[in-house]
């Protein structure tokens, strides 16, 4: 890998110690207030007590922590000093200071061996951290709790209780059941013992006999009201957050060239964020902090998630994986769903990323046509930068080469908000900190066609594949091109990870679907483009074109980009139905988007028909519950941004939920369309949907709701591509435009 600049190498260095996130994968809880006195504030360096605490002030984690308590609380670096400031925050606004001191943890894992009657859940830290805390389960508190239950009820039932031989058989039953409980939930990260204190991981087999005389001397040290199991830990203040959140500066072994500045940024990320994210499985993204700019920070130091040692390490894997890749495509997807593409060198990308950098790429890529015209009000002035998100990392549907999605940056390393990709992300993140978590599946409905006759205006035509074609028919899967297109796509996407859990004929000539599997929005998205890019590669190979426009003829079945979305908790999921319902019709905008997303809104032909209405297995309804938190929102199409619209229907249901949004609709059993008026009005369906883009512009920008949940920026540059791509396409005759749909989409 390729060596920063001299001149700046030590400053990005530091950068990258200033604004990477800490993972503490071991904490213990904060005290609570009321605890607060009683433990020394000595303590929070050390883990002595009673004479030996006083020695503590000698010790250089004590003098350290001074100087760097100094440093938060702008006072003299002595420890009586300190001690005073330290007085004086915790008689304020205990949240305050806690989030001052816990700037830079991404999330904390908690050891709940500790008395819960005096520190604070585990759960409550959430509002400290980024990301949601989680649980580290002390085996032993587990074996505490039920042994001392059992020994109530073997003292309370004296010799008329059950035998010892008993209660031992089902103190073990309880104590396995418990296990595996916490093994099986989702906010348990891992497990704690301290026999690994005397042992190391070296732990001796399960001894049946050993576990029977513990019992019994447990039981029999009951009696006496001894206990044999204790806890001594001790326990935190928020003080002694900040103090464990630095970390060591690797800026000497630069200068003495004992480490280069890539390998000492990569070290940097591993240690706070990086191996700890892994071990435990955690899946989170490394996105850097803000950091105060200064004299000496320069554009592009700031590190990304694409820069990160496990970034780094997936690219690096993919050429000694698959050493034919000789490309790498970095991708993202504008207003108008066009995908857009640089292409690099694998090598020089291994080499640009490995320093931090990302590729320049000018302001207006957010406000350009399918032409490349400019939306008004866009200017060319200025640039961002490119960064892949590795994560998406996955072969291409060509040998030789890899794709990855995108976000930007601006100059001095800030994501750019506007950016459909980072508006998902920042959407999902906002629902993890509320507790909530979502899967999401998608359905790639496609049309294959052929080029048209040569001196004809028709760029397309249907493939002769059998005129008895219909949804999920075998007829459809007898013509062997056809066949081999579709398993050479089955391979391709396999090849690049694409989960695809069935395929299947649709109603159109040359229409098939691909159901994919079920994942995290992000992953979900970045999948579905992967996909999409592939299907079309292929289908070029065979001579075809793979088409998502909604109606590539006029008078057959169209295609949707049905979305599957379900919750954990699930709990509040009708609360997530009823802001979906009460926004849809300006949600349109960014779900049909296209002056052509219209032709294909009908009543009674499996799209979802035109009135805004839910209900279980409906088919006819823009919303289908399915069952338990899961729902398909059918009213999308191949047009809509996917991180945009994705972004915008989690936005919509998360709004209803934290407003907790009536459900003002009733469960419609029927298609709404062959209901009567009152039959509709019993279930407070009242209202159709828009039925023309320009229609559901105008409820776009209406609405509130959706201008809080996109941002000012979004809101308006999304409304000004919209309204040029509209004034385009009107001007064209619908064939016309059909076809020149049919050529991009």
């Amino acid at each position: 890998m390729a060596g920063f600049k001299q001149d700046n190498s030590i400053q990005q260095l530091l950068d990258c110690i200033q604004t990477t996130p800490v993972i503490d994968h071991h904490a213990h809880n904060i005290l609570l207030p009321s605890e607060q006195e009683n433990h020394p504030l000595l303590s929070i360096t050390t883990e002595a007590n009673g004479e030996a605490l006083q020695h503590t002030s000698s010790t250089l984690a004590h003098m350290r922590a001074v100087r760097q308590l100094a440093e938060i609380l702008e006072c003299e670096p002595t420890w009586d000093i300190v001690q005073s400031h330290l007085q004086k925050k915790r008689k304020e606004d205990s949240d305050s200071w806690a989030k001052l001191c816990f700037h830079g943890i991404e999330t904390v894992l908690i050891d709940d061996g500790l008395d819960t009657n005096i520190v604070y859940s585990y759960n409550w830290h959430d509002r400290l951290t980024r990301y949601p805390c989680k649980r580290i389960v002390r085996i032993e508190k587990i074996a505490e709790a039920i042994m001392t239950r059992w020994v109530e009820y073997y003292q309370a039932q004296g010799e008329q209780g059950r035998p010892i031989s008993n209660v031992r058989e089902s103190i073990s039953e309880e104590f396995s059941w418990e296990i595996e409980k916490a093994i099986c939930d989702p906010e348990v990260a891992g497990f704690k013992s301290v026999i690994c204190y005397r042992t190391g991981l070296a732990i001796p087999p399960f001894d049946q006999l050993g576990f029977e005389r513990g019992m019994d001397a447990f039981l029999d040290e009951s009696k006496s009201g001894r206990k044999s199991i204790r806890l001594e830990d001790n326990v935190l203040n928020p003080g002694f957050v900040h103090i464990t959140a630095q970390t060591l500066v690797l800026r000497d072994y630069v200068i003495s060239q004992i480490l280069t500045v890539p390998e000492a940024i990569m070290l940097v990320q591993d240690i706070l964020f990086c191996t700890s994210n892994r071990l435990y499985d955690l899946k989170l993204d490394l996105k850097p902090l803000k950091a105060a700019m200064t004299m000496n920070t320069f554009p592009g130091s700031h590190p990304s998630p694409s820069t990160s040692i496990e970034g780094i390490e997936a690219l690096e894997r993919m050429m000694s994986d698959e050493p034919t890749v000789k490309y790498l495509r970095l991708q993202w997807v504008d207003y108008t769903a066009t995908f857009r593409v640089r292409i690099l060198p694998v090598r020089q990308a291994l080499d640009l990323f490995s320093q931090g950098k990302g590729v320049n790429v000018t302001k207006a890529v957010l406000g350009l046509l399918q032409t490349d015209a400019m939306a008004a009000g866009v200017r060319s002035v200025g640039q961002y930068q490119l960064y892949p998100t590795f994560s998406s990392l996955c072969l291409g549907a060509r040998p030789g080469y890899a794709m990855v999605q995108c976000e930007f940056r601006d100059d001095d390393g800030k994501p750019v908000p506007t950016y459909p990709r980072t508006f998902l992300r920042t959407t999902v993140e906002q629902a993890r900190h509320h507790g909530i978590k979502f899967l999401v599946g998608f359905e790639i409905e496609v049309v294959f066609l052929y080029n048209g006759p040569e001196g004809t205006e028709l760029a397309y035509k249907a493939p002769h594949v059998t005129p008895a074609q219909s949804w999920s028919s075998a007829r459809a899967l007898h013509d062997h091109q056809m066949m081999d297109l579709l398993e050479s796509i089955i391979l391709a996407l396999g090849r690049a990870g694409v989960g695809i859990q069935q395929f299947h004929a649709e109603s159109a000539p040359g229409q098939y679907e691909f159901v994919m599997d079920p994942m995290e929005p992000l992953a979900a998205v970045d999948s579905l483009i992967c996909a999409r890019d592939i299907i079309a590669t292929v289908a070029s190979k065979f001579g075809m074109r793979a088409t998502l426009v909604p109606k590539a003829f006029p008078t057959a079945a169209g295609s949707g980009a049905h979305v599957h979305v379900s919750m954990t908790p699930p709990e509040k999921h009708q609360y997530f139905l009823a802001g979906l319902l009460n926004h849809l019709d300006g949600l349109l905008a960014l779900t049909y988007p296209n002056v052509a997303s219209y032709e294909r809104v009908s009543d009674s032909t499996w799209s979802g028909g035109t009135w805004i209405a839910w209900g279980t297995q409906n088919r006819e309804t823009p919303i289908r519950y399915i069952s338990g938190s899961r729902y398909e929102i059918k009213c999308m199409d191949g047009f809509a941004n996917p991180f945009l619209a994705l972004g915008a229907i989690l936005g919509s249901g998360l709004h209803g939920i934290l407003e907790t949004e009536p459900l003002r609709h009733g469960d419609c059993l029927d298609d709404p369309a062959n209901l009567t008026t009152d039959e509709r009005r019993a279930l407070g369906i009242t209202s159709q949907m828009p039925r023309s883009i320009a229609e559901a512009l105008r409820y776009f920008r209406e609405s509130a709701a959706l201008r809080n949940i996109l941002g000012d920026a979004a809101f308006e540059n999304y409304l000004a591509v919209k309204q040029a791509e509209v004034e385009m396409l009107d001007g064209m005759e619908t064939e016309d435009r059909r076809q020149w749909l049919i050529e991009r989409y």
